[in-house]
């Protein structure tokens, strides 16, 4: 396993069992008749996270994707640049092949 992912692991669990145990000790809320206490708290944080970073990445692969369409379109209005020639030496593989038959 990857040192930064194990780290990054560690952190977590050493602060989710602060959180735990000193700053939520004694929370025990209701809310629409659901009982939240410590755990629940921070399960639901986690989960919040969670939605917040993939509705980001969504957004991000839309606005990406919009971006990439946008630059094959303007590509493909221009005219062909014109093929440069092969430096001497330097034949494709299948010239190369071609030519050896």
């Amino acid at each position: 396993m990857m040192p930064s992912i194990l780290a990054s692991q560690l952190v977590a669990v050493i602060l989710a069992g602060f959180l735990a145990s000193k700053v939520l000790y004694g929370l025990h809320s209701t809310f629409l008749d659901l009982r939240f206490g410590p755990l629940d708290t921070i399960f639901t944080g986690v989960g919040v996270i969670a939605v917040v970073a993939n509705l980001y990445v969504l957004y991000k692969s839309i606005t990406a994707s919009a971006a990439f369409e946008a630059h094959v379109e303007s590509n493909a209005t221009q005219e062909p640049a014109a093929e440069q020639p092969e430096a001497p030496g330097l034949e494709a593989p299948a010239q190369t092949e071609a030519s050896r038959s």
